[in-house]
């Protein structure tokens, strides 16, 4: 039986987002522009940080499986 894969965006801008999948627990910068990229979660933080600050755009705090990037996220933020 086939489980359906969840996808939780944690950060977006308007051409960019930083998702993770339940099921594999990987992130991931998916791009309207270039394929879907893993990437570590300091890399997934890094660049949602600058998304935030750079590009208007938005992190989706309290999302399931999030709890270390937001903690992550949030300390890059205090100290930029």
């Amino acid at each position: 039986m086939a489980t359906e894969e969840r996808r939780i965006v944690h950060a977006s801008s308007d051409s960019v987002e930083i998702v993770r999948y339940d099921k594999q627990g990987k992130w991931y910068i998916e791009s309207k522009k270039a394929p879907r990229k893993q990437v570590p979660i300091d890399k997934a933080v890094q660049r949602a940080v600058y998304l935030a600050l750079h590009e208007r755009g938005r992190i989706n705090y309290d999302q399931p499986g999030g709890a270390t990037f937001d903690r992550k996220v949030r300390r890059a933020l205090d100290e930029a």
